[in-house]
């Protein structure tokens, strides 16, 4: 929960004479699909998402879903972005001085009609309630600011971004520290909207295999072989529905891949962010079955046959996965995010794959801040990129 139980954490403060002063650092707060999230040049203020409820604080609607934002999903982003407001009120920011962006659960038309309070845009109810001047930005100008974010990390990059959202994933390409614009796209689906389309096929699936099987069984003429068969109808309809399910939904993402430019094809290196995949990389380093590189502490360097592993993860337990870094609010598309990976290394054939911390609000202060300020937060090589561990 957010409020008093659940204090913004500094994780790198400013120093103790900057308190109460106007800052020069520029200031970004990203309200994505699932979380907000606040990053001043030189400091990150980390929140919790915003769907550590999935049925309350799921700020994307889910695939099909026409019902407004509940109340207390528009009421948690209020008190969400109030608490920054007052943070940086300590360092004399101002509303009006803050850049705020929103991502694809507000591009979508459908959802900026639904997203109302009222009969009015959440847009103008954040205005109203926090002060806060917000903006969305384009898939396109997303996939750039996901590059961006990289090159703040690791500014000679050579190779792929790819950012998986809740509602939508973007790539771009990035040779020798320079995004290419012309190649930056935004795909129409995220962990949230594969999770829900598994869910969906699944549940469909194993329905009509469920009946096919009963149907099959009782024309046994063997009461014995009969009562057997049905008892394996419902173990037999799940294993079908959820193979099946991950095939067809398979195929959707490959459809949208097979659409990308082939210059996508010739990456060597990925670059995978998004809270869901650094939390699967995480996961792999905690396990030492992978070479972490430079080392454990900065960021995290996987072989060409990491994806590839990342099923183990689906036969692990709640637990297991908790041991090892996935808590419960990832685990609940863990499957999607772990199906989007493989099919995006499938697609580029990657021989290495780099997790970092870099995030879209880290690539929007690389457009934005004073050349004073760039030297300062892209001047971080590898060796030096902040740690995998301390991004929630």
């Amino acid at each position: 929960m957010v409020g008093s139980e659940a204090a913004i954490q500094h994780k790198v403060p400013l120093d103790h004479d900057e308190r109460k002063e106007r800052s020069d650092h520029a200031v970004v707060i990203e309200i994505g699909s699932t979380a907000i999230r606040c990053v001043i040049n030189g400091m990150e203020l980390e929140l919790p998402p915003l769907r550590s409820i999935k049925s309350r604080f799921k700020l994307a609607p889910a695939m099909g879903d026409k019902e407004p934002l509940r109340s207390e999903t528009r009421n948690q982003v209020f008190l969400v972005l109030n608490e920054i407001r007052r943070t940086l009120e300590q360092y004399n920011y101002a509303p009006e001085d803050i850049q705020v962006i929103c991502t694809s659960a507000f591009r979508d038309e459908e959802n900026l009609n639904e997203i109302s309070v009222e009969g009015g845009k959440l847009l103008d109810e954040i205005k109203e309630k926090t002060g806060f001047n917000a903006e969305v930005i384009e898939g396109r100008q997303e996939a750039l600011y996901a590059a961006y974010g990289v090159l703040q990390y690791f500014p000679n990059a050579n190779g792929t971004v790819a950012d998986l959202g809740g509602r939508s994933t973007e790539l771009a390409l990035i040779k020798d520290g320079e995004a290419d614009e012309k190649l930056a796209v935004s795909l129409p689906f995220g962990h949230t909207i594969i999770q829900d389309m598994l869910d969906q096929a699944e549940k469909k699936l194993r329905k009509t295999k469920a009946k096919e099987l009963e149907n099959a069984a009782n024309e046994i003429k063997s009461d014995s072989k009969r009562e057997a068969a049905l008892g394996r109808v419902e173990e037999r309809a799940n294993r079908y529905a959820k193979k099946q399910a991950i095939k067809n939904v398979r195929a959707y993402i490959d459809g949208h891949l097979d659409n990308l430019p082939k210059a996508f094809e010739k990456s060597d290196n990925w670059f995978p962010i998004g809270g869901s995949w650094r939390k699967i990389g995480r996961a792999f380093a905690n396990a030492g079955k992978f070479e972490v590189k430079p080392d454990e502490a900065k960021c995290v360097t996987l072989t060409d046959k990491f994806a590839k592993s990342t099923n183990k993860l689906l036969k692990k337990s709640p637990e297991e996965l908790r041991d090892l870094g996935i808590p419960d609010r990832k685990q609940e598309t863990l499957p999607a995010a772990i199906l989007i990976m493989q099919a995006i290394t499938d697609k580029l054939g990657p021989k290495h794959t780099t997790i970092s911390r870099a995030a879209i609000a880290d690539g929007v202060l690389h457009e934005t801040v004073t050349e004073r300020e760039k030297r300062l937060s892209t001047d971080i090589s590898p060796d030096s990129a902040p740690a995998l561990k301390e991004v929630a």
